[in-house]
């Protein structure tokens, strides 16, 4: 009877580092996104400050800073696209 105790134990000890693992990676990731989306806004506000003199801009929203913040330059770059086709 010991055994099996000890075992499960184990088992559950195992388990929960698989999961804390796991878990650690996702809010590693999640938080890794919303840093760059936070830096993508920022440039999207740069970009709009800058590119009225030129009649460049985007508009700036949740939307547009998480494709920045994804997919950095060429997201900008696909964003700049789409506004000048519609």
């Amino acid at each position: 009877m010991a055994f099996d105790k000890q075992l499960a134990l184990i088992l559950a000890t195992g388990l929960a580092v698989i999961l804390a693992a796991l878990y650690t990676k996702k809010l590693r990731l999640v938080l890794k996104t919303l840093l760059r989306s936070a830096i993508g806004f920022f440039g999207l506000v740069a970009l709009n400050y800058t590119g009225q003199f030129i009649g460049l801009g985007l508009g700036i929203n949740i939307l547009n800073s998480l494709v920045l913040g994804i997919l950095g330059l060429p997201g900008l770059c696909a964003l700049l696209i789409l506004r000048w086709l519609y």
